[in-house]
């Protein structure tokens, strides 16, 4: 007994449950819809920030729209308060731009089964998970040196706890301008290991996306039921190529007796697989019987 695997066992599946190319089609749409929301707001905060006619130049960072260029020391750039939105700045640019041209040639790539274009979606996605490890070391850092938290960390704080935040600035106290302990106290909250946490859970779920993404590339150009171009069907690829061409070279010996053109067709020939030879003779009189891997069964 021959057994011919489909589409899902061929291309795998994602996440366990649903197939590998309607997951990173999901994955891809993902990143394009919210890279851009992300880009419009990036571009209604600059227009803001261009129609305003004075800026408050004192909380100014590094990558923030509307600041000026100001004379600072070799030192000062690489001060607590000028570098802590520097991850943040790195992630957020990656991620609008990145994930909105990467994440439009990924869907592509798994539309039109180009692996060229699906790969340097999953590079994209390497690329992203060394950035935010990076990110992660570099924050952890600067929590330990300067005493707070950089911009990314509270970025992810406001995001979970705003209510809680907001009550202490109706108190009159700033949250950033609090040491972490006293902060900790206040909310009953170990925040340094949930920030932890929760980035390692993201790191593990970009590094199993690029994982299954560069699965996919493996068997991609193998056709919709992963037996490739050699029944005819078109995947578009250089497989495809060279299996027409090998048919031609083959076909140059053999008479039109034994091989009609119209047995060329993806069905037909799905359908003929079981019989020898599988290309070459419109109707097979052997009788040894193959699978559709080429096994044979009488053996």
């Amino acid at each position: 007994m021959v057994t011919v695997h489909g589409s899902a066992g061929n291309l795998g599946n994602c996440c366990g449950c649903i197939p590998a190319r309607i997951g990173i089609i999901i994955l891809c749409l993902t990143y394009i819809f919210f890279s851009s929301i992300s880009l419009i707001y990036l571009g209604i905060r600059a227009i803001i920030y261009a129609l305003e006619p004075r800026l408050n130049h004192q909380n100014c960072h590094l990558g923030q729209f509307g600041c000026e260029a100001q004379t600072q020391s070799f030192f000062e750039v690489f001060s607590c308060d000028a570098t802590k939105s520097f991850t943040l700045n790195a992630n957020e640019w990656l991620f609008i731009f990145g994930g909105l041209f990467f994440g439009i040639t990924g869907l592509s790539g798994v539309v039109e089964r180009d692996k060229t274009k699906l790969q340097l979606f999953g590079y994209f996605l390497s690329a992203q998970f060394v950035i935010g490890f990076l990110s992660l070391v570099i924050d952890g850092t600067y929590t330990q040196v300067c005493g707070s938290f950089p911009d990314s960390w509270w970025s992810m704080v406001y995001a979970i706890i705003p209510k809680k935040l907001d009550t202490i600035k109706l108190m009159g106290y700033n949250p950033e301008a609090m040491p972490i302990d006293e902060l900790e106290k206040i909310l009953r909250l170990e925040l340094v290991e949930w920030i932890v946490v929760l980035l390692i859970i993201g790191l593990i779920l970009v590094s199993y996306f690029d994982y299954e993404v560069h699965s996919l590339c493996s068997v991609l150009e193998g056709g919709p039921t992963g037996l490739g171009p050699a029944f005819g069907i078109d995947c578009a690829g250089t497989a495809t190529r060279e299996w027409n061409q090998a048919l031609r070279k083959a076909a140059e010996g053999v008479s039109h007796e034994d091989m009609d053109p119209g047995d060329f067709h993806a069905f037909t020939n799905l359908r003929h697989a079981e019989k020898f030879p599988f290309l070459m003779e419109k109707h097979p009189a052997v009788n040894y019987k193959y699978g559709a891997i080429g096994e044979r069964l009488d053996v």
